[in-house]
């Protein structure tokens, strides 16, 4: 079995590249990706631009483009615009796409400056190369070969120097230095233990096969043996035990905002009132998330119950201390109370709900499509 096991070849896996630390510094201070929503004044714009400047690569310019195109049933320029190099990429103006895909509503002038940057950039796109027919398969190794490999060549270099062990010297340990995977020691064990059954049966003589096999060691000597082989197999399954026990478990990832928001409803504007809602993913984290039911005349104010904030769990908000929120019907001053919450700093709206002297109502933490965001406060 350890032949088979070594005439596997394998190659060596390149290494997994992660975010350098330049991304990382410059993500803690510009922080996530800016969602834009609705009419985008040049300000807004200018602030956006400068992020994807500073957190994005050229080959991401090259998608973003790419997508717009799809996107806009452009097929012809996209298929030019794929052989255009990245050194020629109108950035800017991929960021500009990337935005807009995001539900910005930018003007006329700047989309097409941005479609111009686009097809000027095409003046510079590569030759398309021809498709190589004849050009040799590079098979690469499967997982399995891979794994195999590893264990053909850890098991290799302890037959290698079965025979000449230090008497000091552990299985245990070794596997230790060489941070032997657990699934591979248990392999290995496994590799062992019919060969442990052989020096066992041997040594007993039931089988006149083995005993020819191994007729020229001394009973002393397969003793000896077998001592050597169960150490090794002990150490093996110790070891694979401990690393099972240690290991952490595996980290749930955390939802993201499109998979959290895909079942929320809310009303997105109303002409009533004048009001317009906020964009639903600025509830995520906040500490404060201020409501008007417009059916109801009922306002709203969620207040978070610890650091992590407040969330969304399909229609409803949860991660809000029900001691802390409360909800109150608004009387005639109704416009002036929303003016209040729209432009009120953490002063005012702390005290606003003490203000509205109407008794307070249950809270409904499900909202609906009568329901406008109002407000969140960090």
């Amino acid at each position: 079995m350890a032949k088979n096991l070594l005439q596997v070849k394998g190659k060596k896996r390149a290494p997994r590249r992660s975010k350098s630390a330049d991304y990382l510094a410059n993500l803690k201070y510009f922080g996530e990706e800016p969602l834009l929503k609705g009419p985008v004044d040049d300000s807004t714009l200018g602030k956006a631009l400068t992020w994807y400047n500073y957190m994005c690569e050229p080959d991401e310019a090259r998608e973003y483009i790419v997508d717009y195109l799809k996107q806009d049933g452009q097929t012809d320029v996209l298929k030019k615009f794929r052989r255009v190099p990245l050194s020629r990429i109108p950035k800017t103006y991929a960021w500009i796409f990337r935005i807009k895909m995001r539900g910005a509503e930018l003007d006329k002038a700047t989309l097409q400056r941005a479609g111009m940057a686009i097809l000027n950039s095409l003046e510079y796109m590569e030759e398309e190369k021809p498709e190589e027919t004849n050009a040799p398969v590079v098979e690469k190794p499967s997982i399995q070969e891979r794994i195999t490999d590893k264990l053909s060549e850890f098991i290799g270099d302890i037959e290698n120097t079965i025979d000449n062990l230090p008497k000091d010297w552990s299985m245990y340990k070794h596997l230790q230095s060489t941070q032997f995977p657990a699934k591979l020691t248990t392999k290995v064990a496994e590799y062992y233990r019919p060969i442990l059954e052989e020096l066992e049966t041997a040594l007993e003589g039931g089988d006149d096969q083995l005993k020819e096999a191994y007729k020229h060691f001394t009973k002393p000597k397969l003793r000896e043996r077998i001592a050597v082989f169960q150490a090794l197999i002990d150490d093996c399954d110790r070891y694979a035990g401990n690393l099972r026990k240690q290991r952490a478990p595996r980290k749930k990832k955390a939802p993201t905002a499109d998979k959290l928001l895909k079942n929320f409803q809310f009303q997105k504007e109303s002409n009533e009132y004048k009001l317009k809602s906020v964009a639903p993913e600025s509830i995520l984290g906040a500490q404060e998330l201020w409501t008007f039911n417009t059916k109801y005349k009922i306002l709203t104010v969620f207040r978070a119950s610890g650091h992590a904030g407040l969330t969304v769990k399909r229609t409803a908000i949860t991660g809000f201390d029900k001691e802390n929120s409360i909800s109150k019907r608004v009387g005639r001053k109704t416009e002036d109370t929303l003016q209040r919450v729209l432009t009120g700093g953490k002063i005012v709206l702390r005290k606003l709900m003490d203000e509205i002297t109407s008794d307070p109502v249950k809270i409904a933490d499900r909202i609906n499509t009568n329901v406008v965001i109002l407000k969140t406060v960090r």
